[in-house]
């Protein structure tokens, strides 16, 4: 089964990391500057300490906007890549049943030619025993293989949940993170502190705010890797499966075999 769900360390944020911090100033018309954020680099303008506080609230309500927006996006990915997933499941499931159906119809055919080779009453008796050791390791195989593929979804559904819980509560600081330093600014113009000051708290927190998010999520467990270990886990099961039917599949051949001669 190909398992489509791949998450980057920073990929899925970026509409939340873009811009947070970076437009600060964006209501002066003074000189402008660059400052690097996760997703690239972005001009800001630097504005005049006189035109700071007289735009806190205006600056609030968009960078607010910016987070629910970037907030939703991040939802919507988390949303479409598990779609995608459960599709992966049902197309994978959908055509197990078509080979297992197909494989019985063979296998019922294959014997009931046996049946009609059969001439005496060991032969006939033989193939009877053929049928039901086959039966008997099909039905093994195919329990072997599916309790492979629950653990190897279950083992998946748990590192993605775990890792999503981590990344919204990771979001959820970073919302608060920002609220206070906007919060604190505002304090600070009604106390008259000097606005350039403001300005300058401002523009570290929210950077240092974002950098304490981005290392939060490069910190966290990749997915990538947990497959790599399910994926090896079930291809082992799938491989144990394999040996032990084709193991009893030859057995039973041979003992046909031998009584047909």
């Amino acid at each position: 089964m190909k398992t489509v769900y791949n998450i980057t360390s920073l990929g899925l944020l970026g509409a939340v990391l873009f811009g947070l911090g970076t437009p600060v100033f964006s209501y002066a018309q003074t000189a402008s500057t660059s400052i690097s954020t996760t997703t690239g680099t972005t001009a800001v303008s630097s504005p005049g300490s006189n035109n700071f506080c007289a735009n806190v609230d205006k600056f609030d309500a968009t960078e607010d906007q910016k987070l629910v927006d970037g907030i939703a996006n991040y939802e919507k990915i988390k949303v479409t890549r598990t779609q995608v997933l459960n599709q992966n499941y049902a197309s994978r499931d959908a055509q197990q049943e078509i080979d297992r159906d197909n494989f019985n119809v063979d296998t019922d055919a294959g014997l009931a030619a046996l049946q009609e080779l059969a001439q005496t009453d060991a032969e006939k008796k033989a193939v009877v025993s053929f049928g039901q050791i086959i039966g008997n390791a099909v039905s093994a195989r195919r329990k072997a293989v599916d309790a492979a593929v629950k653990s190897f979804r279950s083992g998946l559904d748990q590192a993605i949940n775990t890792r999503k819980a981590n990344i919204d509560n990771y979001l959820a600081a970073f919302k608060s993170a920002i609220d206070g330093i906007i919060s604190k600014a505002k304090t600070d113009c009604a106390n008259g502190v000097d606005q350039s000051l403001i300005k300058k708290n401002m523009q570290d927190g929210i950077k240092s705010a974002r950098k304490v998010f981005s290392d939060s999520i490069v910190k966290l467990d990749k997915v990538s890797v947990t497959i790599s270990t399910l994926l090896a886990s079930r291809k082992s099961a799938f491989d144990k499966a394999h040996q032990d039917f084709n193991l009893a599949l030859t057995k039973a051949k041979t003992d046909l075999e031998a009584t047909f001669k």
